[in-house]
């Protein structure tokens, strides 16, 4: 007989085994119970399974009634439709079993199942020999409609993936089936477990996926909690969900990124560290080795008159711009301290000693094959020029020999005598860059040496003994100003064999004069000798600014300038954007601490309102603790919000101080930037970890190490100014 039972729309099991039977449909529609034979061998068509429960809401009929196996069978129940041998639970069952034995399911005896009596309570029957009665099967009600026992794998509600059935809303399509069934042959069909290297990593990728919570179909829903979200992968710490992702990854890509991590870091460390200086130094990085810098200096003092703190400040601000241009480009740096030689001060020759020097470096340093001179009044504008490219690389294009180019001594040039050779009697010698030895520039006054080459050899070998030998300055030393300048001049006029390898550069090349210098008392910039922004001149030399003019002034005006033409893209943003908020000047980062602090006393006073009496505006923090109208927090909260204003305010006039005195001693801008924007953020720091953090021991220290952090910048701008001032 027909028996009336419900199907589960989505196809998943539900309830116990012992209400579940299930049977083999054949190709023609018939169907045959399923028993334990059937586990023995594979049939020889093609067959779908077909289950059935007692509790849904679609009604069918059932076919013909079929026998389960036993409970001393060794293959219990699954929820595996598989044709191999299913492993035995081992469950104890009740005494209210039907008691078959394997023999009789096989003869055909059914087991009849009536879906009425499934939401029945029954009882299961006490073992023989105990005291107690029979245990009740019912249980409290259970969201699964009908009731039952949970059983994992047999629940359509079972693990966090949803059926297919439980998405669409409608039944499951058994599309392996039908297509099994529609194979030519009558076999079951085999698969692999992996199916090939696309579906393994699209299995994997789609694993990591996170899975949406849809509509559940048993009529209750669980409701999202506000903080929570339906997203898996928010509730994964940050370490696992960048693990995840590499583990997504491919092997090429991962070996593409791991390519151009390795040459950024390797970017980095190159130019962060000695490698680059090492590597510019090199013939093939270069070849920074072939050049000295030589700089005069005057470590304790000239033999005419002793430094003060101004002369201190130009020697460290010139040093540190030379020393900075060398390691830049690998270059080697010569600091010679001119008070050293005082035993020649007798004869008044104390700036003569730099050909000394420049004899001395030749030997010191072997591998060099040029050596620049620098006076301490000059300053490198553009450290982004190296000598290659700026001069040497193109030296037969920038140099003249020709001395009519320009020529303010009015030099008869070249020689006529007839006893001379062509090269000598020639303007520009024997044309072939390779032979000039020395290399310098001409101001309005004829040689300037405050920035000249000189080549190693033998022609400069022979020139410096002449130039240094005493005839020379014993002769002339009361009739030349410019003293080893107008040796040099002398030498050149008189000397074939001195024009020859002479070669002369563009003065704004190597040797730019400020306004004041070579001026006609106008202040006007004449295209020659003065510097021009526009142009981004190599090198400003104050020269003669000992004589009536303000050399700190003047090294103060082009290092800030040179600075400023020269930052990074970072720097830019910092100074031109950022700045514009601060207005650029860093005196007004003081009413910016002021608003920070002032805003704080406003925070604590919109906390308490009713607190604030400004006829006794001192009373304010009194007022709040005695307030009992006022939560707990936000009492608390607010006298810590007065009580950083009122460090504030203790420590303004400090931080202002100092500010002015940086500013009168003109301390290098990108020192007052980085020190105000330093103070302004451990004041913004303190305020937010005092204000909204729980005074607690921990939060204590933080907070006072952010003070002493203010403190500290505030401490070196006076120590930074006081060095220029006293």
């Amino acid at each position: 007989m027909d028996q009336s039972v419900v199907v589960d729309p989505d196809g998943s099991q539900r309830g116990t085994p012992a209400q579940l039977r299930c049977w083999w449909l054949l190709p023609d529609g018939s169907n045959t119970p399923r028993t334990s034979n059937d586990t023995g061998g594979r049939p020889k068509v093609a067959r779908r399974p077909k289950c059935i429960s007692h509790r849904h809401e679609q009604q069918v009929t059932a076919p013909p009634p079929a026998t389960l196996a036993s409970n001393e069978a060794p293959g219990g129940s699954s929820s595996s439709f598989s044709d191999r041998p299913v492993r035995s639970h081992h469950r104890r069952r009740s005494s209210g079993s039907t008691g078959q034995t394997l023999s009789e399911q096989r003869a055909g005896t059914s087991l009849k199942i009536d879906p009425r009596k499934a939401t029945r309570p029954s009882t299961l029957t006490p073992i023989p020999g105990t005291p107690y009665s029979g245990m009740s099967l019912s249980r409290s009600p259970s969201p699964i409609p009908g009731g039952g026992w949970s059983s994992p794998g047999l629940n359509a509600n079972s693990g966090g993936r949803l059926s297919p059935g439980g998405i669409t809303g409608g039944p499951v399509a058994w599309e392996s089936a039908k297509m099994r069934n529609s194979s030519a042959n009558g076999y079951p069909s085999f698969s692999t477990q992996n199916q090939g290297f696309f579906t393994r990593h699209m299995r994997r990728i789609s694993s990591s996926l996170p899975r949406f919570s849809s509509q559940p179909a048993d009529g209750f829903e669980i409701k999202d909690k506000p903080s929570r979200s339906n997203w898996a992968s928010q509730n994964i710490p940050l370490v696992s969900r960048i693990r995840a992702i590499f583990a997504r990854m491919g092997r090429k890509l991962k070996i593409q990124l791991l390519v151009v991590l390795i040459i950024l870091l390797a970017i980095i460390v190159f130019y962060n560290s000695p490698l680059v200086y090492y590597w510019r130094r090199s013939s093939w990085g270069g070849g920074g080795q072939r050049f000295l810098i030589v700089l005069a200096a005057n470590v304790g003092g000239g033999v005419m008159e002793w430094k003060g703190a101004r002369e201190w400040a130009i020697e460290r601000d010139s040093v540190r711009n030379k020393r900075k241009y060398a390691t830049r480009w690998g270059y080697d740096l010569e600091i010679v301290d001119m008070s050293t030689k005082k035993r020649y001060a007798h004869e008044w020759r104390e700036s003569w000693e730099k050909v000394d020097f420049i004899r001395t470096s030749l030997r010191k340093y072997p591998k060099a094959e040029w050596v620049w001179w620098l006076d301490l009044n000059t300053y490198i504008m553009e450290p982004s020029y190296s000598l290659q490219s700026h001069i040497f690389n193109q030296l037969g294009e920038k140099a003249y020999r020709d001395i009519n180019e320009y020529n303010p001594l009015n030099i008869s040039h070249p020689l006529t005598d007839p006893y001379l050779d062509a090269t000598a009697l020639s303007a520009v010698g024997d044309g072939n860059p390779n032979s000039i030895n020395i290399v310098l520039s001409q101001d309005c006054a004829g040689f300037n040496l405050g920035s000249f080459f000189v080549r190693r050899g033998a022609w400069t070998d022979q020139i410096l003994d002449i130039w240094w030998d005493p005839i020379a300055y014993e002769q002339k030393h009361m009739q030349w100003e410019h003293k080893e300048q107008d040796a040099l001049e002398q030498m050149y006029e008189s000397q074939p064999w001195v024009r020859q390898h002479t070669g002369f550069l563009p003065q704004r090349m190597i040797n730019s004069f400020p306004p004041a210098a070579c001026g006609d008392g106008t202040g006007a910039n004449h295209t020659r000798y003065h510097y021009h922004e526009e142009d981004r001149d190599f090198l400003v030399n104050m020269a003669g600014c000992e004589w009536g003019r303000d050399c700190w002034g003047e090294m103060y005006h082009y290092r800030e300038f040179s600075y400023w033409l020269n930052r990074n893209p970072w720097e830019r943003f910092k100074e031109d954007f950022v700045a514009v908020i601060w207005f650029h000047l860093t005196g007004q980062r003081i009413p910016a601490t002021f608003v920070l602090i002032i805003g704080t006393h406003a925070y604590a006073t919109l906390q308490t309102p009713k607190s604030y009496d400004n006829t006794y505006p001192r009373s304010f923090k009194d007022n709040i603790e005695k307030d009992q109208t006022i939560d707990l927090a936000r009492k608390q909260r607010a006298i810590r919000a007065e009580a950083a204003s009122q460090n504030g305010f203790e420590t303004l006039g400090f931080y202002a101080a100092a500010v002015v005195a940086a500013n009168h001693a003109r301390l290098p801008v990108d020192l007052l930037n980085h020190a105000t924007l330093a103070y302004v953020a451990s004041r913004l720091l303190y305020t937010l970890s005092y204000v909204q953090f729980k005074p607690t021991p921990a939060n204590s220290v933080l907070r006072s190490s952010v003070w002493w952090v203010g403190i500290g910048v505030t401490s070196y701008l006076w120590i930074k100014a006081g060095q220029v001032i006293m």
